[in-house]
């Protein structure tokens, strides 16, 4: 056991250290696009000058239709690795016996001694003291628009964390959520993005092409689909069972197209436009021509598996009509000025819709 002498010594050297770690915070880390490869940096600098941390938490949330928020962990020699939450993982038994509940939702910090008789309320705290860890916080880290968000850190430093320590990681961790923060809103405008206009269109605006006339010229597979019947069982279905059946038929058509790399464009109603670009490892057009097709079996097949699903449920089956067109498209904003639509034009986009009336 070390005695007061050499831990008050530790701690003094860890504390001036970090000053340091603020001035890479300034200066290097918000040039880092991952929040990943700065959690990690951020934690090996501590670790580097001299605070025994063993293991840090991160939880920061997200605006994404499946994932309420990320999850960072870092240990000691071992690196960091990142989890995702779905939404509804805040009721979860796991997260509501954490200490992020009061973290995030009352804004509280909170520390407990891991040594001797210390208050072991939550089941971390158990496994972090059998791992040799002697002192735990957790406490919030605000984003700007006052979004709060959380960080955990523990030590397996006998005396575990000196005050002069906390007193200089406090406005570390502030530091930190600033340039945290901006890679989050990135995240979420890339999130967003993919979600609602596709990933590649996603790109491309946030590259810079958002000025109403941006167009580039390109040959494409084009698909369109729809599906049969629809205005009637709209008009014969209540509204929540409408959007089920919608969800329940494009879920079969967009997973199809995201999966063999083509994207959604656009839904119009009850049908969808699609597009299959040449990859740089395709050539020129077989290979797309292929993807599409395969894509298009895959939805065929999807369509059947959820059709037995609905059978069984006694819900009226889905029926759709498909087509696939190659030909040449403008692609890019389109609109009023302040108010754009990034898509395709042409010729053969008005083609595919009508090859697909022809459908049975």
């Amino acid at each position: 056991m070390p005695d007061a002498l050499t831990i008050a010594g530790a701690a003094e050297d860890a504390s001036s250290g970090l000053e340091t770690v603020n001035d890479w915070l300034l200066y290097d880390a918000w040039r880092i696009d991952d929040i990943q490869d700065i959690m990690d940096g951020f934690c090996e600098r501590l670790v580097g000058f001299g605070l025994r941390i063993v293991r840090v938490g991160a939880i920061i949330g997200t605006l994404h239709p499946r994932v309420k928020s990320y999850y960072f962990i870092w240990q000691r020699g071992k690196g960091i690795a990142e989890h995702s939450g779905a939404h509804g993982i805040e009721s979860s038994p796991d997260f509501q016996q954490s200490p992020f509940p009061d973290v995030l939702f009352e804004g509280l910090s909170i520390r407990r001694r891991l040594e001797g008789d210390g208050k072991l309320d939550y089941p971390i705290l158990e496994t972090l003291r059998a791992e040799g860890a002697t002192d735990y916080i957790a406490l919030p880290m605000e984003f700007g628009a006052g979004e709060r968000n959380g960080l955990s850190f523990a030590m397996d430093r006998a005396g575990g964390f000196a005050n002069r320590e906390l007193k200089a990681l406090y406005p570390l961790i502030a530091l930190l959520g600033r340039v945290l923060e901006t890679k989050a809103l990135r995240r979420t405008a890339v999130n967003l993005l993919d979600t609602y206009l596709g990933h590649d269109t996603g790109e491309r605006i946030l590259g810079g092409q958002i000025r109403r006339g941006d167009m580039d010229t390109m040959r494409a597979v084009l698909w369109y689909c729809d599906l049969r019947g629809f205005t009637t069982l709209s008009e014969s279905l209540p509204g929540g069972e409408v959007i089920e059946l919608l969800n329940d038929y494009f879920q079969a058509m967009g997973s199809a197209v995201s999966e063999a790399d083509g994207e959604v464009l656009k839904f119009i109603g009850d049908a969808m436009l699609a597009v299959f670009r040449p990859r740089q490892t395709d050539s020129p057009r077989q290979s797309t021509c292929d993807r599409a097709l395969a894509a298009a079996q895959t939805a065929v097949a999807n369509l059947a598996g959820i059709n037995a699903a609905r059978r069984e449920q006694g819900k009226p089956e889905l029926v759709g009509g498909l087509a696939l067109h190659v030909g040449d498209v403008l692609y890019g904003n389109i609109g009023a000025e302040d108010r754009l639509d990034f898509t395709v034009i042409g010729p053969a986009v008005n083609l595919v819709s009508r090859i697909e009336q022809l459908c049975l």
